[in-house]
């Protein structure tokens, strides 16, 4: 029986290696896009105190430069460090943005 758990939890750490994607992969510019489009969504219809600290025109704004850096960016990380901006500029200290756990372990 313990030949059998210690063979699975092999195969579950060996899977989690082999398949595991990197924070520094490629992640594309459609899908980045896309999950923009989610995140401000959310923001908008969830985050009641979104325009609390600061104007629509404001918040309208640094979504635009979100789009437009996208532009530029490539990878997991590049779109992390967008959503990061955009929290950290609505300012509430209620809102946190947080990588998995997968891409912590990497980063670590």
């Amino acid at each position: 029986m313990k030949r059998i758990i210690y063979c699975l939890a092999f195969l579950f750490t060996l899977s989690n290696y082999l398949f595991a994607q990197s924070i520094d992969d490629p992640f594309s510019k459609e899908r980045m896009r896309k999950d923009l489009e989610v995140f401000k969504n959310i923001r908008v219809k969830a985050n009641s105190g979104l325009y609390k600290y600061r104007s629509e025109v404001q918040i309208d704004s640094i979504y635009l430069w979100a789009e437009n850096e996208i532009d530029k960016s490539a990878t997991y990380l590049d779109f992390y460090n967008i959503i990061c901006q955009l929290t950290d500029f609505e300012g509430s200290l209620h809102n946190d943005t947080g990588l998995p756990d997968k891409y912590l372990r990497f980063v670590r």
